[in-house]
């Protein structure tokens, strides 16, 4: 029975981690996309003028990029906790912690204010790399190597369909700034739902898309 219990937490595991990232990925990519209109269309107003905008739109695509990189960590951190190892995971996270004030120390006297976003950038990706050798030693059987293929697969389709929604975006900058975004994230939902139901790179978001389909049909 503790056996079959291991079995199903990693299944649950992979399965959410996928979900997420393919959810969260494109989610990151047309936020970044679309940074400017955003950030101007909720902000620039009174004292907030266009230097402040270019300021927060600046921070604001730094942490977007965390993103998929937080779902990895959120994941893993879900995972300790439903195998009860907590003790291994707390001493992880006091070191990964003691390195990231550290390094945002470092990076924010180096590069200024723009060293905090890019400390937690560059620690995250670090993290993201470590998870394979502590998953190796508390789960072997999670094939992460595995995981982090997937997630490249979306990551590099979601890179392309943020060139091609680019594209379009520069092509059409006459239309009013909040159409744009509109029709810009409608067709990147559109192209990527059409494309994963062709590549089956997550079965639980195409099942999902097929069933909504047949209730309409």
């Amino acid at each position: 029975m503790e056996k079959k219990n291991h079995e199903d937490l990693i299944k649950y595991f992979l399965t959410s981690v996928r979900l997420l990232l393919f959810i969260m990925t494109p989610i990151s990519c047309m936020l970044l996309l679309y940074s400017e209109n955003i950030i101007s269309i909720l902000f620039q107003r009174g004292a907030f003028d266009v230097e402040s905008v270019k300021s927060a739109q600046q921070f604001f695509k730094y942490f977007i990029l965390l993103l998929p990189m937080l779902v990895i960590n959120a994941g893993i951190s879900r995972l300790f906790m439903a195998g009860q190892k907590i003790k291994q995971s707390f001493y992880y996270q006091i070191m990964f912690n003691i390195v990231l004030i550290s390094f945002i120390f470092l990076n924010v006297r180096w590069l200024g204010v723009y060293g905090y976003p890019a400390a937690l950038i560059l620690l995250h990706i670090f993290n993201v790399v470590a998870c394979y050798w502590l998953l190796k030693i508390l789960f072997p059987k999670i094939e992460y190597i595995n995981l982090m293929k997937y997630f490249l697969s979306v990551l590099l389709l979601n890179c392309f369909l943020s060139g091609f929604i680019y594209i379009l975006k520069e092509l059409s900058a006459d239309i009013n700034s909040l159409l744009s975004m509109i029709l810009g994230c409608a067709g990147y939902l559109i192209l990527l739902l059409f494309i994963n139901s062709r590549m089956h790179l997550n079965l639980e978001i195409d099942g999902l898309l097929k069933k909504q389909l047949k209730k309409i049909n």
